[in-house]
């Protein structure tokens, strides 16, 4: 029997990712509806189910997005970030996904958090999902807008 796959996640694919010359550890960020990062401005991160078809978050997300930026160009915004506020930080996080395999387990500090409630918590559910992504109330007072 062998156990190691010797497999190794590399979230984003090792991109050093900065925002105004200051690096930024994806681990330490939240994710906003599963698709976006806090403190990372005009950053979508497209995953999909770890209980059904990878596919079918991979599509609402790419359709949300894609409406994002229409609002975003119609109201003449040329940045968005989700802020998470303390006092949501301070009621603590989950893992980034809920698998526990070794190979996920052993790199999940380089996995983005998730919050312990929606919009910051990932239920992997795609019925709340499709409620959550057809709306066109981008500004929820989780996400920041500006024109830079």
């Amino acid at each position: 029997i062998i156990t190691a796959t010797g497999l190794k996640l590399l979230p984003i694919g090792g991109i050093k990712v900065t925002v105004d010359d200051v690096e930024v550890n994806i681990g330490q960020q939240f994710t906003y509806k599963g698709f976006m990062l806090t403190n990372l401005p005009n950053t979508f991160w497209v995953t999909g189910y770890t209980n059904a078809s990878w596919t079918l978050k991979a599509e609402l997300t790419c359709d949300h997005v894609a409406r994002l930026m229409n609002h975003m160009e119609k109201t003449k915004k040329a940045q968005v970030v989700p802020v998470m506020d303390e006092t949501t930080r301070a009621k603590g996080h989950l893992a980034g996904f809920d698998l526990e395999s070794g190979y996920v387990l052993r790199y999940m500090d380089l996995i983005p958090k998730q919050g312990v409630k929606y919009p910051w918590r990932v239920y992997q559910n795609y019925f709340m999902d499709m409620y959550s992504f057809s709306s066109n109330k981008f500004q929820d007072g989780v996400v920041q807008f500006s024109k830079l």
